[in-house]
C-alpha cells in the first residue's frame, strides 16, 4: 500500500542504473567528469515536458539576422587614427564579439529559447579581422607615402644629410649632397669614419657627438666647425653639424 501511494499519479521509469551494465550518457545533467544512465535522462526529459521547461530552438533565419545586426554595429567603430582611440576600439571589439553569446544566454535564461551563437560570432570575427587588415594596409600605405616624402625632401636639401645605424655605426642613408662630398667613396653600408672625408680631429668630435646623441636621445649641436678634406688634397671648413638619431 505504501508503494502504491508513492507511485500513484506519477510517472515511473524502470531501468538499470548500475555502471557498466547499460550504456551511460555524457550529459550536462551528470556530475562533473561522470556519465548518467539513460533511464535518468528519460526521467529528466519527462519532468521537463511536465513542467514546460523544454528548450525550444529558434528559427534558422534568426541567427543570420542577429549576425547582420551585429555587423551593422561596426558603423559605430571609431575612425580616429590617434592613439587615444585604440583602447576604445579594443573595448568595442570585445563587446561585439561577446554580443552573440550574451544574447544566446539571455534568451536561454529568460524564455528557454536556444539561439546558436557560433554563426554570429564567426561572422563578427571575420568582419573584424578584415577591418583590421584594411586599416593595417592603409596605415602601411600612409607610412610608405610619408617615407617617400621624407626621402624626397632630404634628397632636395643642399646640406649633407647622413643617417647611421645605431648598432653597427654604418651609413644607412646619405642624400646627394653628402654623396658628392664623399666621392669617390660609396657611403651606404660603410663605416662613416672610413669613407667620409673628415679630418681625424673632426671625426673624433663627430663620434663624440653621436655617442652623446645616442645616450641622451636628443639632438646634439656641434659648435666647432668640422674640417672636410676633399679629394684634391686641399682643405676647407663646412658649416656646423647637427647630429640626430
Amino acid at each position: 500500500a505504501a508503494l502504491r501511494e508513492a507511485v500513484q499519479c506519477r510517472g515511473v521509469f524502470i531501468g538499470v542504473t548500475a555502471t557498466g551494465l547499460v550504456a551511460q550518457l555524457v550529459t550536462p545533467l551528470a556530475p562533473a567528469h561522470t556519465t548518467l544512465a539513460a533511464v535518468f535522462c528519460d526521467g529528466h526529459a519527462y519532468d521537463a515536458l511536465q513542467s514546460g521547461a523544454l528548450v525550444w530552438p529558434l528559427p534558422d533565419w534568426l541567427p543570420l539576422a542577429l549576425a547582420l545586426l551585429a555587423l551593422g554595429c561596426l558603423a559605430l567603430w571609431p575612425q580616429g587614427d590617434g592613439r587615444r582611440a585604440v583602447p576604445l576600439r579594443v573595448l568595442l571589439g570585445a563587446l561585439l564579439l561577446s554580443l552573440p553569446l550574451l544574447a544566446s544566454a539571455a534568451l536561454l535564461q529568460l524564455g528557454h529559447w536556444w539561439l546558436p551563437p557560433a554563426l554570429c560570432t564567426t561572422g563578427l570575427a571575420v568582419a573584424l579581422a578584415l577591418r583590421g587588415a584594411t586599416r593595417l594596409r592603409e596605415a602601411s600605405r600612409s607610412l610608405q607615402r610619408a617615407h617617400m616624402h621624407a626621402q624626397a625632401t632630404l634628397r632636395a636639401l643642399n646640406d649633407a644629410v647622413v643617417t647611421i645605424d645605431a648598432h653597427r655605426r654604418s651609413v644607412h642613408f646619405a642624400n646627394p649632397a653628402a654623396r658628392r662630398q664623399a666621392l669617390p667613396h660609396q657611403l651606404e653600408g660603410q663605416q662613416l669614419q672610413r669613407v667620409y672625408p673628415l679630418s681625424p680631429d673632426s671625426h673624433a668630435r663627430l663620434q663624440q657627438a653621436i655617442d652623446t646623441c645616442l645616450q641622451e636621445g636628443e639632438n646634439v649641436y656641434v659648435r666647432d666647425l668640422l674640417e672636410l678634406q676633399p679629394a684634391d688634397g686641399g682643405a676647407h671648413e663646412v658649416r656646423s653639424l647637427r647630429t640626430t638619431v
